[in-house]
């Protein structure tokens, strides 16, 4: 068995019962099913080893009752005690989504996957298509990148979903300058009023242009969820979001491993 990463769930092989209440669903369901296969599960968390249906032992030594784990925790222990459902990891945090990592078996949206261990190593496969096995955490977002130069300024970029957070005043007026360096580039499309982002939701696909970098600015005032699920459908594009505070980036992807340049500086992409 693999581990299920439904990152478009309508895509799903079959009927798809998606729980988003993993505490309860924990508390109801998992907490008669957990054994010593708990052992070693929960290693990024708290390390969680079996003791009996009532009890488990921290990485301390403590013994606590199991409702005292994190709801990230749960949420690993759903999955992997549940492979027919899916559950949503809304929250679940970094060490939560690394210990998802490990898991082979189960299934899970949207399916963020953090490497805490460093050693790149998964069983998945994404939205039931089994041509998209993956055995790599960073195959799975892995394609052809882009990277660009024109004048100072560099992008390089992978397909995907890339998203930068809080940026400094300083930081977002070379970005914005940068992007004129690209004005007579088909490469790039900045979408930053309203009647943009309109536009962009109309987009068809044929208009989804292959290497087409897209700019989304002022997401806090024109973005929304119809818009991230338009990100999120690209195909060959690659989206890169960029806002000033919190995004809920639940239902989008974000990769690794971008940066754009300035003259020598580099502003880092900040995955979730």
């Amino acid at each position: 068995m693999s581990l299920r990463l439904m990152f478009h769930p309508e895509r799903a092989a079959g009927a798809l019962n998606i729980v988003t209440d993993n505490d309860s669903f924990f508390m109801t369901v998992t907490i008669n099913k957990l054994d010593e296969k708990v052992d070693g599960l929960l290693r990024h968390a708290e390390d969680a080893n079996y003791v009996d249906e009532m009890t488990f032992e921290d990485k301390n030594g403590n013994r606590l009752p199991w409702y005292k784990l994190s709801i990230g925790s749960k949420t690993v222990l759903n999955v992997y005690y549940n492979p027919e459902i899916c559950f949503s990891q809304v929250e679940c945090n970094r060490e939560a989504c690394a210990n998802l990592k490990n898991l082979t078996q189960g299934c899970i949206t949207p399916g963020f996957l953090y490497d805490l261990d460093g050693d790149d190593k998964c069983d998945v496969i994404v939205d039931d298509d089994q041509s998209r096995h993956y055995t790599q955490l960073s195959r799975i977002h892995s394609g052809s990148g882009i990277m660009y130069n024109k004048g100072i300024v560099s992008i390089d970029l992978s397909y995907g979903f890339n998203i930068i957070k809080n940026l400094t005043i300083q930081d977002k007026e070379f970005l914005l300058q940068g992007l004129k360096c690209y004005e007579d580039a088909p490469i790039v499309k900045h979408i930053c009023t309203k009647l943009d982002y309109t536009r962009f939701l109309q987009m068809s696909a044929a208009e989804d242009v292959k290497n087409t970098i897209f700019f989304l600015d002022r997401f806090a005032l024109f973005g929304n969820q119809e818009v991230i699920g338009k990100c999120r459908d690209l195909k060959q594009s690659v989206v890169l979001l960029e806002c000033t505070g919190f995004v809920d980036s639940t239902y989008i992807m974000p990769r690794a491993n971008v940066k754009i340049e300035h003259d020598g500086k580099v502003i880092r992409l900040a995955s979730k």
